[in-house]
């Protein structure tokens, strides 16, 4: 149960992190704890949807 609660517990921590605007990252590498999140779960999955949608925004702001 422990495993799984961490896992949540980081999820949630992420979400209340990114309330705040922050300046789009440098590069995909620089992202703040994303390493953690990467394959934690299915939308966090490497090939998942949320990882897309990072690496398409850092493309667009031509800083991938």
């Amino acid at each position: 149960m422990l495993i799984t609660m961490a896992q949540e517990a980081l999820h949630g921590y992420w979400t209340q992190k990114m309330r705040k605007p922050q300046p789009v990252p440098r590069a995909f590498d620089s992202i703040d704890g994303l390493s953690y999140l990467m394959n934690s779960c299915s939308l966090w999955r490497e090939d998942g949807p949320l990882i897309h949608e990072i690496r398409v925004l850092l493309e667009r702001e031509g800083q991938s």
